[in-house]
């Protein structure tokens, strides 16, 4: 299933305020859900262990920080496709211009090659 990122931002931003915290004391009414997830004025929900109390405060700030992370990559991602498609475009009319048809061969050569981690610095 693909995600709309935009709608669970929605979903994250209509969740109560944070920041949420996961409790260590255990709550010794019920032995199922024993860790809080609260805020600092009250309690949110409940957990069967610490590391999944954790997870669900965790993901209060730290999902949506994700979210908006992934789409200004796919923005930037997109601009520099378009970018691409332009260069490519220019390049093409130039290489007709001087009749080198044969630089793209060299192009595809080169994006094989293996990098190595001299070539990176």
């Amino acid at each position: 299933m693909k995600r709309n990122l935009r709608e669970d931002l929605e979903i994250c931003n209509a969740a109560t305020e944070g920041p949420w915290g996961a409790s260590h004391d255990e709550w010794p009414v019920n032995a199922n859900l024993r860790h809080w997830v609260s805020t600092h004025w009250d309690g949110l929900a409940c957990a069967v262990s610490y590391e999944d109390a954790r997870f669900i405060a965790e993901a209060r700030d730290g999902w949506p920080h994700a979210i908006r992370r992934a789409v200004d990559a796919e923005r930037k991602v997109a601009q520099m496709e378009r970018r691409l498609r332009a260069v490519e475009s220019t390049v093409e009319r130039m290489l007709d211009f001087y009749e080198c048809q044969d630089f793209w061969g060299f192009v595809m050569e080169y994006e094989t090659e293996e990098v190595t981690t001299n070539d990176k610095a």
